[in-house]
């Protein structure tokens, strides 16, 4: 999750200037206002002299569950140089295809892999299978050089070609869906000119809002939520972690920010996405520090 201590959500910067949200629109892959890739954590005991600078490293080998499928996407796209949204749509792709398929069945991590070459394809940012397949590999197995074109990598290659067609069965060749991202860019452009960019820009709030979206997509719960609830439960958690208010409206009703953007919001609804979004981090603080990649005294990875 952004590049933060794995206890809390994730420290943000300062908003753009105003009218950047809107540039560039034209579709959900050009969205103009990317913040920093998430899920790049960072722990102490890597880098005992400087642990802001290091990477967390997972050994993957050792766990296998949804989570860890869905942090492995997004560390493997984030090397690859994927733009958020072909990160988001990977995650997306990936928890269709586990809400219809037993995860004990299958290798996640091969799902993980084969939902991000998709999701290249389906944004427009090819991303090229001998990259995925190396990359993929070497996260997996962090002390190896890249696959030689021997067997070994015919049989990676083979598997996710095979996994590729087994993910559009699965999903019905249904692959198109609603961002939440564009709702959100809209909502945060709206309350800048409501509130002025003098006083938005006080607190991080567009970005915060955007890391806590973009992390949301670890959860397989992101994909049973309506867009607009999800964009306005990120602008709202974001406000309350920078104790930021919306003047000339109430904090609840009708005459609320959050009902004036989408009428049909449900406050229950939302303070359950808002505690599911701060969970994802819990999670990465639990699961995360039993599953470190260990260095050896002569400072070779195990």
């Amino acid at each position: 999750m952004d590049r933060h201590h794995s206890g809390g959500p994730p420290p943000v910067g300062v908003p753009p200037p105003p009218g950047s949200y809107s540039r560039g629109m034209t579709n959900s892959s050009s969205l103009a206002y990317p913040p920093p890739p998430p899920i790049i954590s960072h722990h102490p005991e890597q880098n005992k002299e400087n642990p802001k600078l290091e990477p967390l490293l997972i050994d993957y080998r050792l766990q296998q569950n949804q989570f860890l499928g869905a942090r492995f996407i997004f560390e493997c796209g984030v090397k690859m140089d994927a733009r958020p949204m072909t990160i988001a749509t990977a995650a997306v792709l990936y928890h269709r295809f586990f809400k219809e398929m037993d995860d004990k069945k299958y290798d996640i991590y091969l799902i993980a892999a084969c939902s991000l070459y998709l999701a290249g394809k389906h944004e427009n940012q090819h991303l090229k299978l001998r990259d995925v397949i190396n990359v993929a590999y070497c996260t997996i197995h962090r002390n190896e050089l890249p696959l030689d074109l021997n067997d070994k990598y015919w049989s990676y290659r083979d598997a996710i070609v095979q996994s590729e067609l087994l993910i559009m069965r699965v999903l019905k060749f249904q692959t198109d869906f609603v961002y939440p991202h564009k709702f959100l860019v809209h909502y945060l452009k709206t309350l800048e000119e409501w509130i002025g960019y003098d006083g938005f820009s006080k607190a991080p709030v567009a970005r915060t809002a955007w890391s806590l979206l973009q992390d949301f997509h670890h959860d397989p719960s992101v994909i049973s939520y309506q867009p607009q609830a999800l964009a306005v439960a990120a602008i709202k958690l974001a406000m309350d972690m920078n104790g930021a208010q919306v003047p000339l409206c109430s904090m609840s009703g009708k005459n609320s920010w959050e009902m004036i953007m989408y009428p049909n919001v449900d406050t229950v609804i939302l303070e359950e996405i808002m505690f599911k979004m701060l969970t994802v981090y819990d999670n990465e603080a639990t699961i995360f520090p039993a599953l470190l990649f260990r260095e050896t005294t002569n400072g070779n990875l195990k």
